[in-house]
């Protein structure tokens, strides 16, 4: 495993760590544009990743650590219009699959958002079960434990970067500048970097820096830990923020990407040594709750875009990477969703690696067409 930098070093714009796919407000769109089948096959996709992580953090001792945990997660809405159109779009999913919305329900009660610490600006909520990770935590968990599983088969060779690829005799060169290594198969793995060592993907899988804060509230807020909020503030569904309260009582706080322009500039940098400076002054005043916190914590991260709004996953084209073999593999392009999409992509490219089937939405794979 070659990493350019220190290991999980390169945080993301939205590693808040949200268990939380976005399901009601996409799933009409989804089903106009794939059918029905496909648009429900995405839905379960991104719903398996709680209760896959709750397991795999469990299962590698990590849940303490990693603080994996299930929450009640609201979808918090400002404006009038965008919630009326959620409770239309929340009745489509519903009746269409009616088991995967079973869990789903309005929140209006004005004392319920007043316990849930919400501003009276806010006219309602969806909850949900959803869930949250130090993802982070995980990774570089189970990183340990292979190394020390397997000191002599697993190697992770950090400020590594690959530089380049070429055909090689039984696969591939893999250039870095502490040398080459050669192998049978390669896995791109690098999200918003992946055009850079694939060029079909080129425009195709977009870098876009946000920013993330960490809050302290005044007061610890009752249940902290068990919550977790998507906001909207606006009349689409494109204009959001969203928050996970660790069970310390920090506060996860990012978003504000339509905020002061800042899609104008951001989408396309993929340069994290800094952040937009209003979005960031803008997170730490957003009004949605009553009570106040300030911010300890900010960073820049970068996300990666895709064209369509799916990740790519599977088997490389050699049209997409301009390489004559057939051993390379991605798993990228989660456009700020990866909580509930890279944990099974990278298992569906691990599984057809060895030669088993993996399934997965047929739109995630990386056909040339």
């Amino acid at each position: 495993m070659l990493e350019a930098r220190d290991t999980c070093s390169g945080a993301t714009g939205r590693n808040g760590g949200h268990i939380t796919p976005v399901l009601y407000q996409d799933y009409s769109e989804l089903k106009k544009k794939h059918g029905a089948e496909v648009a429900g096959e995405i839905v379960r996709f991104r719903l398996s990743h709680l209760n896959e992580l709750l397991t795999v953090a469990s299962e590698e001792k990590l849940l303490e650590e990693s603080q994996c945990r299930e929450t009640r997660a609201y979808d918090v809405y400002q404006n009038q219009s965008l919630y009326r159109n959620a409770k239309k779009l929340l009745e489509v999913f519903k009746r269409d699959l009616p088991v995967e919305g079973s869990e789903m329900e309005i929140v209006e009660d004005r004392a319920v958002l007043q316990e849930l610490q919400l501003a009276p600006s806010v006219v309602g909520c969806v909850a949900s079960r959803g869930g949250a990770v130090h993802p982070y935590r995980l990774v570089t968990g189970i990183l340990e434990r292979l190394l020390k599983r397997y000191p002599s088969r697993f190697h992770l060779l950090t400020h590594t970067p690959c530089t380049s690829i070429e055909d090689a005799e039984g696969g591939y060169a893999v250039k870095t500048p502490r040398g080459e290594i050669r192998a049978r198969q390669v896995v791109h793995a690098t999200n918003a970097w992946v055009s850079h060592l694939l060029p079909g993907l080129r425009g195709k899988v977009i870098p876009v820096r946000a920013v993330m804060t960490v809050q302290m509230p005044e007061e610890k807020w009752t249940e902290a830990g068990s919550r977790s909020f998507v906001m909207y503030s606006g009349s689409s569904y494109m204009v959001f923020d969203y928050l996970t309260q660790q069970p310390s009582g920090e506060l996860m706080m990012g978003g504000g990407f339509f905020r002061h322009h800042a899609h104008l500039t951001e989408i396309g940098n993929a340069d994290d040594r800094g952040w937009h400076g209003k979005v960031a002054a803008y997170l730490g005043t957003t009004q949605y709750f009553r009570r106040s916190a300030g911010v300890t914590g900010v960073w820049g991260g970068i996300m990666a875009v895709s064209a369509d709004g799916q990740p790519w996953v599977g088997r490389v084209p050699g049209a997409i990477s301009g390489r004559a073999g057939a051993g390379e593999w991605v798993a990228a392009g989660y456009s700020g969703e990866g909580m509930v999409h890279a944990w099974g992509c990278g298992r569906a490219v691990g599984a057809e690696m060895g030669g088993r089937e993996e399934r997965v939405p047929r739109v995630f794979r990386a056909w040339e067409k």
